[in-house]
C-alpha cells in the first residue's frame, strides 16, 4: 500500500475514509484525484482504489461500471489467447458485479460485447441466457441485439447464402455411376451455437427482422432445424410479408433444406407444386429435379 500511495492528498484521502469509509463523496473525489495523477504506478492505484471501493459498496451500479470500463478499455486491443488470465480476471469482475446488479441491462451488455471479444462460445451462451433471466422483458431486445450482431458479423461473416452445393455436370454423373449420394452435412459442417440462437429468437422476433433471421439460419446449413421455420412462416402464412426475396425463390431455398434432409418424396412433391405455381421456371426445376436424382443414383428418374 505505500508504494501507492505515497503523496500528500492521497494521504488525506485515506485519512478521511478511516473516519467514515461509508462517505461515497469521499471515495469519488479520491478517485477523480488519482486520475489526475501523473505517476508511473497511477493504472496500478488507480485499480487498487477501485477494487476497495467496490467492496465498500458492493451493490453500487455507477462504481461498478467505472470500474469495469476501466478494466476492459485496458485489455480491449490484446490478444485474449496470450493474455487470458487477463481476461479471466475481468470476467470475474463482471460475475462478481452481476451478483447483485443484475438487473442492470448495461452492465450486461458491457459483458456480452466482451465476452465477444475472446469468441468464448460457451461463456457468452452462459452469460446471455443468465442475462435472458435477470432483465426484465422490456431489455430482452437489447441482448438479443449483440447476440444476433454477433454471428452475423463474425460467426457466420464467410458464410455463403444459398446452395453451396453447386457441382458441375460432370462430378454429379461420376457420383451417380459410383453410386456415392450427395448425403446430408455432416455436424462439422453445421453452425449449430448459432442455429440454436437464430431458432430461438424466431418466435420473438419482431416482423421485419424475420426475413433475414430466417436468411441466418440457412447460412448456418442446419437445414433440418430450418424446415419447420419455413414452412410456418413462409410457406404455409400469408401474414407475412417478404422484403428481399420473391416467393420463387423461398421455394427454391426450401427445396435445398429438403434435399439436405433426405425426404425424397416431399422433395417431389414441393417441386412439382413449384413447376405448377411458377411455370416462368420450368426449365430451371426440372434441372434441378434431374440434378437431384443423379445426387442420389436415380438413374431411371432421372431420365
Amino acid at each position: 500500500m505505500d508504494s501507492y500511495i505515497n503523496d500528500d492528498e492521497s494521504i488525506t484521502y485515506e485519512y478521511e475514509l478511516q473516519k467514515d469509509p461509508t462517505n461515497l463523496l469521499t471515495w469519488t473525489r479520491y478517485l477523480d484525484h488519482v486520475k489526475n495523477l501523473k505517476k508511473k504506478n497511477t493504472l496500478e492505484l488507480l485499480c487498487f482504489l477501485y477494487e476497495r471501493c467496490c467492496y465498500q459498496f458492493p451493490a453500487s451500479h455507477d462504481v461498478w461500471n467505472e470500474y469495469l470500463t476501466l478494466r476492459v478499455s485496458l485489455i480491449r486491443t490484446c490478444n485474449p489467447v496470450l493474455y487470458s488470465e487477463e481476461f479471466d480476471k475481468v470476467n470475474k469482475l463482471f460475475e462478481k458485479c452481476l451478483y447483485l446488479c443484475y438487473e442492470h441491462v448495461d452492465i450486461w451488455i458491457q459483458y456480452l460485447k466482451f465476452l465477444t471479444l475472446q469468441s468464448d462460445l460457451k461463456s457468452l451462451r452462459v452469460a446471455f441466457n443468465n442475462s435472458l433471466c435477470s432483465l426484465p422483458l422490456e431489455s430482452h431486445a437489447m441482448v438479443w441485439t449483440i447476440m444476433i450482431d454477433y454471428i452475423r458479423d463474425n460467426l457466420l461473416r464467410d458464410a455463403v447464402y444459398g446452395d453451396e452445393d453447386d457441382d458441375e455436370l460432370e462430378s454429379i454423373m461420376y457420383n451417380a455411376l459410383t453410386g456415392e449420394k450427395s448425403g446430408q452435412k455432416t455436424a462439422k459442417d453445421v453452425d449449430y451455437w448459432s442455429s440454436h440462437l437464430l431458432l430461438r429468437y424466431i418466435p420473438v422476433c419482431p416482423n421485419e427482422e424475420l426475413e433475414d433471421i430466417i436468411n441466418l439460419i440457412f447460412m448456418t446449413k442446419d437445414y433440418s432445424g430450418l424446415i419447420p421455420i419455413y414452412e410456418e412462416y413462409l410457406i404455409k402464412s400469408s401474414k407475412f410479408a417478404l422484403k428481399n426475396s420473391s416467393m420463387y425463390e423461398v421455394y427454391a431455398n426450401y427445396l435445398t433444406l429438403l434435399e439436405h434432409s433426405g425426404t425424397p418424396n416431399k422433395y417431389e412433391d414441393v417441386l412439382t407444386t413449384c413447376i405448377r405455381e411458377f411455370p416462368e421456371q420450368r426449365s430451371e426445376l426440372i434441372l434441378k429435379l434431374v440434378k437431384y436424382n443423379l445426387k442420389n443414383a436415380n438413374l431411371a428418374q432421372a431420365r
